[in-house]
This record gives C-alpha cells, structure tokens and sequence, in this order.
C-alpha cells in the first residue's frame, strides 16, 4: 500500500462525539504487526492518518490530486445501508473517506458478503478505478508501545 491511500481526515464533529470511539487507535493488517494507519479524536474531529515509510514513527496525510486534504465523515445510517447494499445492523458503523474507501467496525465474525466475514472486527475497502469497491481486508488494533517504543 502506498503512503498516498491515506490522510489525515477530519469526521464531522457532531457524529464523531460518541459512535466513532470504537475506531480510535492505530491499525496493522491481519496477522501484522506493522501499522498502516491511525485514527485519532482532535479538537472533536476524527483523523486518519498513515505511517511513513521509514523507521521515524511519523505519519503522512493523504492529499488528492490537487493538493487537499481527503475529507472523510461517519455514514449514518442510509449512507451505511446504501455501501452495503443491504439494511445496515446497528452494530455496524463505517468512516467514509471520500475518493478513498471505507474503514468498517462490525461484530468479529461478521459477513460483509457471501465471500467475506470480519475476523478481527475491523475491515476496510478501497475504491476502485471503476465505479466498485476492492475486497476488504481485515485489520486489527496495536498498542501504540509496539509501534513506536
């Protein structure tokens, strides 16, 4: 994955405030223990960010084409049931980054489709060039001590 898939991104601070705690912490893929990205709570936003490629323990924002910072928000529900394709069960929540993808918390277990069910509870899903979505890949949290000792 390259540096240039992720950013710093703010959530609106009216839906960030209770249902987005779950998503705060630092993230490796499945069976990983290298963190790809972070999501924090400041000044009542979200913010998603992804490690550098070196060894510094900082993190990179994700920019568009022309220079912006992605902007991403919590999907309510219409939103939710909508990248689903289905209803969307309560327990279910996602962060939308536009032009991006999506960061998914669900149940551990948890079908997102006949092919894919979450085992850590996190997953995310990346736009494609096309119109879809790529396949998800789960993700799971890591202590911020074994990122950055």
């Amino acid at each position: 994955m390259s540096a240039v898939l992720f950013s710093c991104l703010p959530v609106l601070a009216a839906h960030a405030k209770e249902d987005a705690a779950d998503f705060i912490g630092i993230f490796a893929p499945n069976d990983e223990i290298e963190p790809i990205f972070k999501v924090v709570r400041e000044n009542g936003r979200l913010l998603v960010s992804i490690e550098k490629d070196d060894e510094s323990c900082g993190w990179l924002p994700l920019i568009d084409a022309d220079g912006n910072v992605e902007q991403a928000r919590l999907a309510d529900r219409a939103e939710l049931s909508k990248l689903l394709g289905r209803s969307a069960p309560e327990q279910v929540q996602a962060i939308v980054i536009d032009g991006w993808g999506v960061i998914y918390h669900a149940p551990k277990g948890w079908r997102l489709n006949g092919n894919f069910a979450t085992q850590t509870g996190f997953f995310l899903t990346f736009k494609s060039s096309g119109e879809g979505m790529s396949s998800p890949g789960d993700f799971h949290k890591v202590s911020p001590e074994s990122v950055c000792p």
